[in-house]
């Protein structure tokens, strides 16, 4: 495999995405309760393990992938049946709870779980993925060929975000 090359195998229930780097990453679907531990830690210090919790967690269309290192979590992502509201007629889905364990920011994690999301959307033809991005998150998205629509806005109890999207490679 080449270095930085994303991999999926598919099997009845699960898809597990490799990359080869000097860290063993490999991207499963997990359970939205799985995803808790990595949210709290990262998107809800100082809240109650519930508020990790999202309305569409439990959707059957939604996807939950987890980055692993060795046998350890350490990030998440949720892509959920969403419209965006700027294309209606498109399909979409948005990202929603995506965060990775400090030790392992800059890492190239997050790129490597947004990768293996966006393929997984594009295998099910999904158009277009969007997401409210954190202020800080924003250069990460950008690097990975996101754009802003319209004005910063604040989501209670998280914070400023703005709205980024990106049609996938399909479209």
């Amino acid at each position: 495999m080449n270095e930085g090359k994303i991999t999926g195998k598919s099997t009845k229930n699960k898809t597990t995405f490799e990359n080869a780097t000097h860290m063993d990453i490999k991207i499963i679907r997990i359970s939205a309760a799985d995803t808790y531990p990595v949210r709290h830690a990262e998107l809800r210090k100082g809240r109650p393990l519930s508020s990790c919790a999202f309305v569409g967690d439990d959707l059957e269309s939604t996807i939950h992938i987890g980055a692993y290192n060795k046998d350890m979590l350490i990030g998440v992502a949720s892509f959920m049946a969403a419209p965006f509201s700027e294309q209606t007629n498109i399909a979409a889905m948005q990202l929603r709870g995506m965060a990775v364990l400090a030790g392992y920011h800059r890492r190239g994690v997050g790129a490597k779980m947004l990768q293996a999301g966006e393929q997984l959307l594009d295998d099910q033809n999904i158009f277009l993925l969007w997401m409210n991005a954190r202020i800080a998150a924003i250069p990460f998205y950008r690097s990975s060929g996101y754009l802003i629509t319209g004005s910063e806005f604040d989501i209670p109890e998280v914070g400023a975000h703005y709205k980024m999207w990106k049609r996938l490679s399909h479209s």
